[in-house]
């Protein structure tokens, strides 16, 4: 399995990076400004993304909306939970910070089928 985070916290981001590791995930990129996150949305190859909703100040729907073009799910982290998700994105899973490895396991299941994990 290939990963696609979006996070600007480093701290954040290297936690996140170990427990998707720990769930089987081989391959992850990385991006933390929403320029480099659009970019590799655009032309990487990746299973899934888990994209922090807003870096720095600056909203990832971009990033969201490329995926979805490409058919690739995603889920959104975010500090305010499902109320920081615009309402055109109400059905991409949600993980509020901060959350537990068991809730990201639970979120990377609806994302990938039983098949791929």
């Amino acid at each position: 399995m290939r990963f696609l985070l979006v996070e600007d916290e480093t701290l954040i981001l290297l936690n996140l990076q170990s427990m998707v590791k720990e769930l089987g995930v081989e391959q992850v990129e990385t991006a933390g400004k929403l320029e480099a996150a659009v970019a590799i949305a655009r032309s990487g190859s990746f299973d899934a993304a888990i994209i922090d909703v807003n870096l720095n100040g600056v909203l990832t729907y971009p990033v969201a909306d490329i995926l979805r073009e490409r058919s690739i799910p995603f889920a959104f982290t975010t500090g305010y939970g499902r109320n920081g998700i615009e309402a055109a994105y109400c059905e991409v899973p949600v993980l509020q910070k901060p959350f537990s490895r068991d809730q990201l396991q639970a979120v990377v299941s609806r994302l990938l089928p039983a098949a791929r994990r």
